[in-house]
């Protein structure tokens, strides 16, 4: 089983500078169809040493380059015997109409509440944490378990922060040395305590402050910069060769998802069909008229955030959108 990442760059890349934003095509000829050029075997046409067959796992398939993607289109038409490619992405609409209908579309939905809550309580998480951690990783364990992970990490990053303070303190103060910046108050967490689920409920205070009126876009859009940047950190703790503004650019699109089923919750309130795990947030119900045009506001950003589009404009362009229709709740 051959598991492809747009990662694999680093191994293919000669100027050794690639951040792997993109699925290269040196990647697919280095990892699949191979390349007589430059001396790559083609993996895909290799009998399998082990077992009946061989499978290519090609993850985040729509990020492929578009040279990758025909270098693909012959290899699917006509794999080799007991050869399987499976194109992973959470985006089909992207991928060339050619390799769409090359491939046979298999949905994966997401796993229900029933399963996620008590494999997340296993995990260590409190009841109510539990449900909410489901909901942000919209029912994907795999991606609630890496979360749970990062918390740890957070944690542990904190408490050597904080140790390291207390010696610095600690030598200052032997030294006769006092005030100022030796005084510790400086220090500060790197990361928020709680990770993902901290977000959440400090994304929703924000978006309870804006509902409010008690504070303006300016400070919305820098609280979720603010919240994306530990986001990205954590990523670049993960994978310290990662890009730092696709990471950011995750982080933003993960924000605007949760202000997405935020706006859903108030809307639903006032349906009186409240979700079993709302988000964090205070506000009551708002005016059924504007929340649909709230949620399209923020699906739009997380749509064009993936496009590219510069973050802080669309941060301040987005925040602002929000402040013109809850003048009207």
């Amino acid at each position: 089983m051959h598991i492809i990442t747009r990662q694999l760059i680093r191994y293919h890349d000669k100027t050794g500078k690639s951040k792997g934003t993109t699925l290269s095509i040196d990647v697919i000829r280095g990892e699949i169809t191979g390349d007589p050029a430059e001396g790559k075997e083609a993996k895909i046409a290799k009998r399998a040493f082990r077992g009946r067959g061989k499978f290519f796992i090609i993850d985040e398939a729509d990020l492929m380059e578009g040279v990758a993607r025909n270098a693909l289109l012959k290899t699917l038409e006509e794999p080799p015997a007991e050869t399987y490619l499976v194109l992973v992405t959470t985006s089909p609409g992207e991928l060339l109409a050619t390799i769409r209908s090359r491939s046979q579309l298999v949905e994966f939905g997401e796993l229900p509440e029933g399963v996620m809550v008590p494999a997340l309580k296993e995990a260590g998480l409190a009841d109510a944490d539990a449900a909410l951690m489901g909901r942000l990783a919209r029912g994907s364990l795999g991606r609630a378990l890496r979360w749970i992970e990062d918390m740890r990490v957070i944690e542990k990053k904190n408490a050597d922060a904080a140790a390291r303070a207390e010696k610095k303190k600690a030598r200052e103060g032997s030294g006769g040395g006092g005030g100022g910046e030796g005084n510790g108050e400086e220090t500060t967490d790197k990361f928020t305590p709680g990770g993902i689920l901290a977000w959440a409920r400090e994304w929703g205070a924000g978006l309870d402050g804006r509902a409010a009126g008690r504070s303006g876009a300016s400070e919305v859009a820098g609280l979720m910069a603010k919240l994306a940047g530990e986001f990205a950190g954590l990523a670049l703790m993960r994978d310290p060769l990662a890009s730092a503004d696709r990471a950011k650019r995750d982080g933003i699109q993960l924000l605007m998802a949760m202000a997405a089923e935020w706006f859903a919750d108030r809307l639903r309130q006032g349906l009186g069909t409240p979700y079993t795990a709302a988000m964090p947030g205070e506000s009551g119900a708002l005016d059924q008229r504007l929340v649909p045009e709230l949620i399209a506001s923020a699906r739009q950003a997380e749509w064009q955030i993936d496009m590219n589009a510069n973050d802080k404009i669309l941060l301040a362009a987005t925040t602002t959108r929000w402040e013109q229709l809850l003048r009207e709740k």
